[in-house]
């Protein structure tokens, strides 16, 4: 799979769903009336938003991770192809990691997770590309199961 997809992946388990936006809120309705009602646009504040994750938490989560899918990986490789059994150490894997999505959930509200997440991946693709790599070559020997497929959409959504 492509690293845009590894990237969308890791970005659906930390925010809850690939390169999520914030929608934007209700519209203000336009003033009756034509020009001459129309209020002035408010500036655009150029100050970068602020993290409610440190530095060294938003770290730890991404580690953590890396952690859970070298985990994932290993689990399905343990499988050997037998479907079944991939499914039922996905499953095994996601609940013993479930945790990871409480403290992953605090990135919800951060508004520089998505940026920090790209960043981190670009600045640490040699430890978390085979991670990724093991556990999409594992699963594509399943492609066709609705167990396994069911098991891996719930890495990103647990």
């Amino acid at each position: 799979m492509t690293r845009t997809i590894r990237v969308a992946l890791l970005l659906a388990l930390l925010l809850g769903a690939a390169c999520k936006k914030s929608a934007p809120g209700p519209q203000e309705p336009v003033p009756a009336g034509g020009s001459g009602s129309a209020s002035a646009a408010a500036p655009v504040d150029p100050t970068p938003a602020s993290s409610t994750v440190s530095d060294a938490e938003f770290d730890q989560i991404m580690h953590d991770v890396i952690a859970y899918m070298t985990a994932l990986g290993n689990a399905a490789a343990g499988a050997k192809g037998n479907c079944p059994e991939m499914a039922a150490a996905i499953e095994r894997v996601i609940g013993e990691h479930s945790d990871l999505t409480t403290r992953a959930s605090q990135l919800d509200t951060d508004p520089t997770a998505e940026d920090r997440a790209e960043a981190w991946m670009k600045a640490n693709d040699a430890t978390a590309r085979p991670a990724f790599d093991k556990l999409f070559a594992e699963v594509q020997k399943c492609e066709e199961d609705a167990a396994v497929q069911a098991a891996v959409a719930k890495i990103g959504s647990m």
